[in-house]
């Protein structure tokens, strides 16, 4: 999958997250539906794959060089791997094989995105997108900041990346098959 696909998959999160099996009888999800399928960091991080590479990862393909050939690096407990500080990360870190032409880097699911060597929690970044392609007026800095116990400056980045991200041109994709508008206006006042 090229760099360019896996932006548009990012894109059109909000899409995908709609595809969960844990959906209400009228076919809403809710910010609770969210929050318990990404109850832990390994959780969000499976959640993030879905949409890129399907739901069982089969079809992974490198971030850099498009090469199919890659593996999954398994952390040596099963769920997290030490970092260069010595803390705990539950990033899903997965290489490319020179052997069959690739290039030999290390990618995760956010290589391209705004997501990309992010410190924040990946849970975190799933629920403030859905939060933002849910409110009807946007989201304020401010209220994130209060909500997911992070810093201002923080909070502003984060918007302002998934604000880039959403009004960036050409990796939306047209809307296809049955669409819904709420609460849309067109034009202004009518004029005589």
């Amino acid at each position: 999958m090229t760099l360019k696909n896996r932006l548009t998959a990012m894109s059109d999160m909000s899409t995908e997250l709609a595809n969960f099996d844990s959906l209400h009888a009228n076919g809403q999800l809710t910010i609770m539906d969210l929050a318990r399928r990404c109850g832990n960091e390994v959780d969000a991080w499976l959640l993030l794959e879905e949409p890129c590479w399907g739901k069982d990862a089969v079809n992974v393909a490198c971030a850099h060089c498009g090469c199919s050939d890659v593996h999954f690096i398994k952390p040596s407990n099963g769920a997290t791997r030490k970092t260069a500080s010595e803390s705990q990360s539950a990033r899903r870190v997965w290489k490319c094989h020179k052997r069959g032409g690739g290039c030999g880097r290390q990618f995760t699911a956010t290589v391209g995105t705004v997501m990309h060597r992010t410190k924040m929690p990946i849970a975190t970044w799933l629920l403030v997108m859905f939060e933002m392609v849910a409110s009807k007026n946007g989201v304020a800095a401010r209220e994130i900041q209060r909500k997911y116990k992070v810093s201002h400056k923080a909070a502003w980045h984060m918007l302002m990346r998934i604000r880039e991200a959403m009004s960036a041109d050409g990796l939306a994709a047209p809307m296809t098959g049955r669409v819904a508008v709420d609460e849309t206006f067109v034009g202004g006042k009518e004029s005589r």
